[in-house]
């Protein structure tokens, strides 16, 4: 089998086990459920993954990679620690949105955590701390600039990234604010709220 279909394979797998895991939830779901989601027999399910575990450990490592290597582009760019990081914000609350990137995936099955085995579980966990950390680093600077008026700039980065990723908990599409009005709204009400008070001026105005 060649590499773009064993991709395309093992993706459709992940998906198939997205959908089963948020129904079922993971505790509750089989891989029989995964091949019946697919259309296909459990053999096809196995040839790509081990376990349930293993296809739900990849789902979530997955995604948080790919939104640590976005995030850390984002901080790495231009603007003040005020623009990147709500450039950040807006970014993570469109990826998760966005039903075409794996965050989406994740965001569906994300709650089911707990069900992993310690080893999976640490791996998911080292990821979400290093992108938790580069949020922090990223207030710490804005911090010593003078932008934000922050006690804890950890606590601040867990209070963002919980506000930030609950958006996918009560956005419903096609309604009347779409996922960019929303990813732009509640960024700017989390800049807002962090901000010192010699900083405001410059976001009084923005929606």
């Amino acid at each position: 089998m060649d590499a773009a279909r064993t991709a395309g394979r093992r993706a459709a797998v992940i998906q198939a086990a997205a959908r089963v895991f948020s129904e079922k939830s993971y505790y509750a779901a089989t891989m029989d459920d995964i091949a019946q989601e697919m259309g296909v027999s459990k053999g096809v399910v196995y040839y790509q993954f081990r376990s349930k575990e293993e296809v739900f450990t990849e789902i979530l490592v997955t995604a948080i990679s790919e939104a640590l290597r976005r995030l850390n582009e984002t901080v790495a760019g231009s603007g003040s620690p005020a623009e990147r990081l709500r450039a950040a914000i807006r970014e993570l609350i469109t990826f998760n949105l966005d039903e075409a990137t794996p965050n989406h995936t994740a965001m569906m099955v994300i709650g089911n955590i707990r069900g992993l085995s310690a080893p999976s579980r640490e791996a998911v966990r080292k990821l979400q701390r290093a992108y938790q950390r580069t949020v922090a680093d990223l207030i710490r600077e804005g911090q010593a600039a003078g932008l934000f008026d922050v006690a804890d700039p950890s606590v601040t980065a867990m209070n963002i990234l919980t506000a930030a990723n609950g958006v996918s908990n009560w956005f419903v599409p096609g309604r009347s604010v779409s996922e960019d009005e929303v990813a732009d709204d509640v960024s700017l009400q989390l800049i807002r709220g962090i901000l010192s008070s010699e900083s405001t001026s410059g976001y009084d105005e923005q929606r």
